[in-house]
């Protein structure tokens, strides 16, 4: 039977210098995925102008939004594993190589996409890459939260069947494997310490490439609060 390729991607657009959490968090995807082959995807060696959507969010330089299509591209074109840049591994990910599709729930009923694995020619990222095909960008341009990628994909799969279930192993569609919040995502936010289960297999750290400096200073701020309320209890 075909496995998901040994294969880890992730987005890299603009051009900036990586911070030291997400090369900190890159050290742990070679220590753990020692005989996976790691795949950065940019500007040299994927096609911006190959839809309107990433044209244009590109030139409004909003790395994020050009990243959200590549990932749809790469996996459906290649299959493998995408992983956001500030994701830290905390052990091998091999026993979910017989997945044909697996991803993990974020928050509530929302299906997040900082980690998903998948076989070559995935049927429903395939629908997903086709919607974003025909998203017109500039109608976002007040709204561009409208525009996250966890947003579409829940939509796309609850008209799948997908119900809300953050506490056990959910599927939808034919073969699409949703974990609950602690295999991939033991906390939501930056400040928040992580709740490590067995179960674990990567935390997201939430660092925001995408954002303002203004909005990183404002969850810093917020994350020093946080620890600072917890140390006088």
């Amino acid at each position: 039977m075909d496995k998901i390729p040994k294969v880890i991607h992730y987005c890299w657009f603009g051009g900036n210098e990586k911070s030291k959490l997400i090369n900190k968090c890159m050290e742990t995807w070679k220590r753990y995925l020692k005989d996976y082959e790691i795949m950065e995807w940019n500007e040299e060696n994927f096609n911006i102008d190959i839809c309107s959507f990433t044209k244009e969010a590109y030139e409004d330089k909003k790395w994020a939004f050009v990243s959200d299509y590549c990932r749809l591209w790469v996996l459906y074109n290649y299959g493998g594993i995408y992983l956001d840049t500030d994701i830290e591994i905390l052990k091998p990910l091999d026993d979910l190589l017989d997945n044909k599709s697996f991803t993990g729930v974020e928050e509530e009923d929302q299906i997040a996409f900082g980690i998903w694995g998948c076989r070559r020619q995935d049927k429903f990222l395939g629908e997903i890459l086709e919607y974003y095909n025909l998203i017109n960008y500039s109608e976002y341009k007040g709204n561009l939260q409208g525009l996250a990628i966890p947003i579409h994909i829940t939509n796309m799969a609850k008209k799948l069947g997908y119900i809300k279930n953050q506490d056990s192993i959910s599927y939808y569609g034919d073969d699409v494997v949703v974990y609950p919040k602690d295999y991939f995502y033991p906390k939501r936010h930056a400040w928040e310490e992580p709740k490590i289960t067995k179960n674990t297999y990567t935390i997201h750290h939430y660092e925001g490439t995408w954002r303002k400096p203004h909005q990183i200073l404002r969850s810093k701020t917020k994350e020093l609060l946080m620890n600072a309320i917890r140390y006088f209890r």
